[in-house]
């Protein structure tokens, strides 16, 4: 199951048995990376359309460790008005340049900001005073990260705002973003 979000031009999907597959075999490597226990709590697969963007934000309470996992970039071909004798051969080789080569991962990058607080502990909310205005948060000194495909980056999503600004024309990208949380002995089942 998916939906279209059209103020983000991005398709999100749920309930995606492979990457729910992947998602709890990756866990034990996660918590290895981490220094901490982990549980997968969900992939979320998504594609964003040309201009697809997500907003500003810190992940929810269920998300502290996230993989951004980049799967491929998908070049769209222009449109370009056909004429009644077809295109001169300087606009074929124009078209074809915009089409392999105008965008690439880094006109699209993942961009982190740490949220200035110290780092939450497992289960703890994120601070009430948590600045998302864009102006403050541009100001901050931000990271970009770059992906290519079969790239992911690991974060904690929780201690960092995060947001990839609109994409660029021509170009598409899938990817899928895996979750995991720490585990919780009063919300999780020990050994059986």
């Amino acid at each position: 199951m998916g939906r279209w979000h059209s103020a983000n031009k991005r398709f999100e999907i749920w309930g995606d048995p492979v990457g729910d597959f992947l998602n709890h075999e990756m866990a034990a490597a996660v918590s290895a990376m981490a220094g901490v226990q982990v549980v997968p709590t969900y992939p979320w697969p998504v594609e964003y359309a040309e201009g697809g963007t997500i907003g500003m934000h810190v992940d929810q309470t269920d998300n502290e460790l996230s993989l951004s996992y980049s799967i491929e970039t998908i070049m769209v071909e222009p449109n370009i008005p056909k004429k009644s004798s077809g295109p001169t051969q300087n606009e074929k080789e124009d078209a074809a340049a915009t089409a392999t080569g105008a965008a690439t991962a880094a006109d699209w990058p993942l961009y982190f900001v740490g949220t200035g607080s110290k780092v939450l502990q497992p289960g703890e909310p994120s601070p009430a005073n948590l600045d998302l205005d864009p102006k403050a948060v541009r100001r901050a000194t931000r990271s970009p990260v770059v992906l290519g495909e079969n790239d992911g980056v690991l974060y904690r999503g929780r201690d960092m705002v995060h947001w990839r600004p609109p994409g660029p024309p021509n170009q598409r990208l899938r990817q899928l973003v895996f979750a995991w949380r720490s585990v919780h002995e009063d919300a999780c089942l020990g050994s059986l």
